[in-house]
This record gives C-alpha cells, structure tokens and sequence, in this order.
C-alpha cells in the first residue's frame, strides 16, 4: 500500500502473499513423434501449462496423470516441470481423490519440520494420571474405520444412595500430550483444521504416527487419554461427572456388527470375552439414556448414511446405505 507521509512518499506491506506451489498434479501431453512434451493443469481454472524437457519426462506416457515439480533455471528464468512420480490414469477414482485434495489446496504432505519434531516426542508414562488399564473400556467402531480415538465402560452404580443407577465411562485419545501449543505440529495441524476423508484414503491432520499409532486407541496396549466419569440415576438424569487425565487400555477393538450381534445372541469368540463385563452394562446403559433422552424430546435427525464401495478396478462399483444399528 502507497500512503503520503511528512517525509513524502512510503510503502506498507498489506499482506504476504504465498510462495507458489513447487509440487503439483497435471496431465502429460507428450510431443509426436518427439520426447518431452507439456503438462496440462487437473484444475480447469489454471489457463496455463508447463513444459518437459525429455530428461525430465521419466517413464511418463501421453495422458498419464503425474505429480511434478517446477523448476526455474536462474531467479528469472521460465519454470519449467520435471515429473517426479506418474501416477497413470486419471480416470481411476484413486488418482480423482488425488485431484481433488491438489484441486482444493488440501495439505496432503508434511513438511519436513513437523515431520522432524516426530523424533523429539515425549515417552509414554503414568506420571499422576489416574490409572484406568484395569478398566474394560471398549472401542466400537464402523468396520472400515479409520480411526479408533474413542473408548466407552458402562457399570451399575454400587451407591446405596442411587438404586438402579449407572457409572459411565468415556475416554478419548489425548493428543496433546504430543501436540504441545505452538508447536509445529500444532501449528500444521491449524492449518489443516481437521482430516479429509474419502472413499479410497484420508488425509490426515496430524501425522500417521500419532493419528494411526501413538493416539489410536490400539487393542491391549497403553494409552493417554483425557476421560469423564458421569454417574446417572435409574431415570437417566446425571448427577455428577469427574474429568481425569489418564492412562487406558482397551480390553477389545469390536465393530457396530460384532457388538450388535453380541447382544443378539451371537457373540464372536472376542465379543463373548466382554459381553458380561462390558458389553451387556453398555446395553442396559443406552436403554436408560435413551429413554431420557425420549423425554425430553429432542430434535432427531435420523437421515440415512451414504457409503461408497470402490471397485478392485479403481471405479465406483455401488453407493449403499448401511444397516442402523
């Protein structure tokens, strides 16, 4: 911005603008009857292209779909791109979910600070966190999920003072005992704001060592977790919670199916280990709080879920609605 001042004419910066993107996806259009050719931008607002010299073509056939680089031979030198990996039809509903993470700007990769800081994370220890590894807590999750960031225990409460009560358990992966604020991890993970899912992969917030392993609530092995102890009455009214950071273990990784099929009467060999335990006080548990929660009338928006199923050929083979259980 151009502004007057006493001592005439100066410059204030208004905003920075970013750098241009060195890593991209497009389409190769090799030359006839030469090598080298262009490449032709995935995204249909992008009216331009980039040349390839035959030394950077690599294995790279007419209309293969490809991630490149650009490069710049001096500081005002014309880019030009250099294929680094062909990624081949772009037809393939695999490479369209590349498209639309390159066409929307999603972050699909990490730089290599935040990646750097995955060395220096802390080691797992009890410290003062309440110990709840004896506590059957139980994640039950879709069958294709992704993720296993949650856990759940239900009991009958033995107070005297609250006949046909339940004890609740909820506990949720605590990241940040990894992800310190300000960070570079924290901050990479505010950019993203949240993972991106589609049929064939996600791109993640956070790194896959602490998205699929340090915080994913991982069958039989110790992690940190923040949970909440709510104590309900026989009617399904709360009458008091109390927040812990601790240290969980789940006691079993089952599906909606697995679970459902437990209380059914048809217990796989690793549901049956926890319906006693656990399963059957998470039943009596939703029976309580959904008749409360019937009561009180709330708004239900019961809408079906969409699925879609990818073919072993890369296409779309069917878009179906689940079973509600």
């Amino acid at each position: 911005m151009l502004f007057r001042s006493d001592y005439g004419y100066a410059i204030q910066p208004i905003k920075k603008l970013p750098k241009e993107r060195t890593r991209a996806l497009g389409i190769f259009r090799a030359h006839r009857g030469k090598d080298g050719g262009t490449i032709e931008p995935v995204d249909k607002k992008e009216l331009r292209s980039w040349s390839i010299e035959p030394a950077h073509q690599g294995e790279a056939k007419n209309g293969d779909l490809v991630r490149f680089d650009l490069m710049r031979s001096g500081r005002y030198g014309v880019p030009t791109a250099k294929i680094v990996e062909v990624l081949g039809n772009p037809d393939d509903q695999r490479q369209i979910s590349l498209i639309a993470v390159h066409t929307h700007g999603i972050p699909d990769e990490f730089p290599p600070q935040v990646l750097a800081e995955l060395d220096k994370l802390p080691a797992l220890e009890l410290g003062k966190r309440t110990d709840l590894r004896d506590v059957p807590l139980l994640t039950i999750d879709p069958v294709d999920a992704r993720d296993h960031d949650d856990a759940v225990f239900a009991e009958p409460d033995t107070s005297a003072d609250n006949p046909g009560g339940i004890r609740l358990w909820v506990a949720i992966a605590d990241v940040a005992y990894y992800v310190r604020p300000n960070s570079r991890l924290d901050r990479e993970a505010r950019v993203r704001g949240n993972s991106v899912y589609f049929p064939d992969r996600v791109v993640p917030m956070l790194p896959e060592k602490i998205s699929n392993d340090l915080c994913s609530l991982r069958e039989l092995e110790d992690r940190p977790c923040l949970a909440v102890e709510m104590i309900y009455d026989a009617h399904g009214h709360k009458r008091r919670q109390t927040f812990h950071r601790a240290m969980m273990r789940s006691h079993a990784k089952l599906s909606y199916q697995e679970a459902q099929a437990a209380i059914d009467g048809k217990p796989s060999e690793k549901a049956a280990a926890v319906l006693e335990s656990a399963l059957k006080p998470l039943w009596a548990a939703y029976r309580i709080l959904a008749a409360a929660r019937d009561l009180r009338g709330p708004l239900d928006l019961d809408l079906p879920e969409r699925k879609i199923e990818i073919g072993k050929d890369g296409k779309v083979k069917r878009i179906y609605v689940p079973e509600r259980l």
